[in-house]
């Protein structure tokens, strides 16, 4: 990849060995930022599937991103994969992503209190119907 002149060409393939990596430094080398920030979330993913027990530093790849989009997803995968889902899901910008977040965190922990912290009124009302 290192001899492609074109840097976007460069980032798509260097892009193709974030899957298998996990040292961040391929992703900082990237200058085209969709593509970078792919590069941070696969890694972040990457490593979270392999270790399930590294749910309080892993989550740190996510903040590299700057798409808030990809950032929340990045976030969202994390809290559907914890058993503490709870402070990713108020990472998450996007509301109705973040309210999803905090239905699918009541739902697996039944802590009904958390059902306020949604802002969408049905989803919240839903969320206090349904697992009260």
């Amino acid at each position: 990849c290192k001899t492609i002149s074109t840097e976007s060409i460069k980032d798509r393939c260097l892009n193709q060995f974030s899957n298998t990596s996990t040292d961040t430094a391929i992703c900082d080398a990237m200058t085209t930022e969709n593509i970078k920030d792919n590069c941070y979330l696969n890694i972040a993913l990457s490593l979270f599937s392999k270790s399930k027990n590294t749910e309080n530093t892993l989550y740190t790849f996510c903040e590299n991103i700057a798409s808030e989009s990809l950032k929340d997803s990045c976030y969202s995968s994390y809290a559907q994969n914890t058993e503490n889902s709870l402070p990713f899901c108020k990472m998450i910008k996007t509301e109705s992503m973040r309210d999803n977040c905090y239905n699918r965190y009541v739902r697996n922990s039944r802590d009904v209190g958390a059902c306020t912290l949604i802002q969408e009124k049905s989803i919240r009302d839903s969320c206090t119907e349904n697992y009260k």
